[in-house]
């Protein structure tokens, strides 16, 4: 019976199959939910993409906002808004569920790739892979941004830092992977802020490194920093110093390190109230399997000689991804990491792979894999008839379009008050409408957002300029401030559905 089974698991159809269903379960549950169109960021990322194609320019205040409009800011995901703003002007509404069925497929197929080549197994590959994604929940907190370029980007860098702490590669190898770096880091800089994690994890290495050189600790993890071996911390210090100057490689420059120092310093209220940036609350099974990939990380390096990099890395990594739920992805992608790393005997990491193979298959069988994948979700799309027509029907069921369709229609003047989280879907639907505010944290900061919160609450309105010169006043039906506009004689109730209520101020 076990030789039956064991005969069964390295059967190459089984295998392929297996891949089928892995490369095709995010983009079947994206199909499925189109959970890239009830986003509200999305909106305004395109209409800034457009902006910038149109001009032949990179904006420098906040853009389509009647408050930001003289405050700096900077599109640090320029290169993702491009790209979604030339999907929708060759794919319409379809653009956001593609592009996130594309990422979905290649960020899965990196993974296991990655994994495998950690692991020398298979299943243990395809079992970690499933586990990660599914601790990641991609479709539910980065679905349809610029962090899913982070996190294609950040298992390509650690997949290549991996390469250079094996014991089983060869010297110029080693140094080659690493030499890419930089040229990751130009790209990535210049489609999502994020970079910044990447880079810390360079410099964290760099750092380890120098540690262990100068203290003397040259038999370590198969005595991989050893200097003979290349990898001096000279070399790693230079490697981040040169993957630190492509990032300024960007419209803004050293400005998009502002950014980074708004968030880590400055943006506490964001994280206190957007419910992707808060901390885990373990209410979703998926905060479950983030935290249970972290533990067996721990216990999987502790049943080893402790590498002090993968122990840095893990500490610093738990402690910013439990921070916010958004980044359960580096958390999971890391765990996974070491854990299959951990897998592979240090006989076997001595042996080489051949490239000719992927997980027990061939090139033609991992491509068939690919394309049985593909063919999947292009039937699931056709049987769910995903066209612009149903597309427009989950838009109509998420967001206020019979509101905004009065509006355009009748035109009332003047600036606009809206709330926070219809904020991008107004920049795209009502351009002539400047937003009081949107889901641009950075841009408005966390005063303004605090306004914001109160007086959607409808609390200290004399204290919000952003309310007292509005005219037009464009608001869920549910929020407490429609409570308190219909019952004030200072205001006229020109529109209601159950799901929007519009208010003018009487002259």
């Amino acid at each position: 019976m076990l030789k039956a089974m064991r005969a069964v698991s390295e059967s190459a159809l089984v295998r392929v199959f297996a891949l089928v269903g892995l490369f095709s379960l995010m983009p079947l549950n994206q199909i499925h939910s189109l959970s890239a169109m009830k986003d509200y960021d999305i909106w305004w990322h395109t209409r800034v993409g457009h902006w910038i194609l149109r001009t032949h320019s990179f904006p420098h205040v906040g853009l389509f906002s009647r408050v930001g409009e003289t405050r700096p800011w900077v599109a640090y995901s320029w290169g993702f808004e491009v790209i979604m703003a030339c999907l929708q002007s060759v794919f319409g509404l379809l653009c956001a569920p593609l592009f996130v069925i594309a990422m979905d497929m290649v960020i899965v197929f990196v993974l296991f790739f990655f994994l495998w080549r950690l692991s020398s197994s298979f299943w243990w590959s395809w079992l970690l892979a499933y586990v990660a994604i599914w601790g990641m929940d991609l479709n539910w907190v980065g679905v349809g941004r610029p962090v899913m370029f982070s996190v294609l980007f950040f298992l390509l860098e650690l997949g290549l830092i991996f390469v250079a702490i094996s014991s089983g590669c060869e010297t110029g190898k080693r140094k080659r992977s690493l030499y890419l770096l930089p040229v990751l880091f130009v790209v990535w800089a210049n489609c999502h802020i994020q970079f910044i994690y990447g880079l810390g994890m360079l410099g964290l290495f760099a750092l380890v490194t120098t540690v262990e050189y100068l203290i003397g600790k040259r038999q370590f993890a198969g005595q991989t920093f050893l200097p003979e071996l290349g990898l001096r911390p000279v070399l790693l210090w230079g490697i981040f110093v040169a993957s630190f100057v492509a990032t300024l490689l960007n419209p803004y420059g050293i400005g998009l390190y502002r950014v980074v120092f708004h968030y880590a310093a400055e943006s506490n209220f964001a994280f206190a109230v957007v419910n992707e940036l808060k901390a885990l609350t373990f209410r979703r099974d998926t905060h479950f399997v983030e935290l249970l990939l972290a533990l067996m990380a721990f216990f999987a390096m502790g049943r080893r000689k402790v590498e002090p990099f993968k122990l840095a890395l893990m500490i610093a990594i738990s402690i910013i991804s439990f921070r916010s739920g958004r980044d359960a992805w580096f958390l999971c992608i890391a765990s996974a990491a070491v854990i299959a790393a951990s897998l592979k005997h240090k006989q076997e990491a001595a042996e080489s792979v051949s490239s000719e193979s992927a997980g027990g298959l061939n090139r033609w069988q991992l491509a068939g894999a690919l394309a049985g994948s593909l063919g999947i979700v292009l039937l699931a799309g056709l049987d769910a008839q995903l066209s612009e027509r149903n597309i427009m029907r989950v838009v109509q069921n998420t967001f206020p379009l019979d509101a905004v369709a009065f509006v355009e229609r009748n035109h009332p003047p003047g600036p606009l008050f809206n709330q926070f989280d219809w904020g991008g879907f107004l920049i795209a639907t009502m351009p002539d409408y400047p937003v009081s505010i949107d889901g641009r944290t950075d841009l408005y900061g966390d005063e303004l957002m605090r306004r914001e919160a109160d007086s959607a609450n409808g609390l200290n309105l004399d204290d919000d300029p952003a309310f007292k010169q509005a005219n037009v006043f464009f608001l869920p039906a549910s929020i407490p401030l429609c409570r308190v506009l219909e019952q004030s004689p200072h205001y006229d109730l020109i529109y209601a559905d159950r799901m929007a209520m519009v208010f003018v101020r009487k002259p």
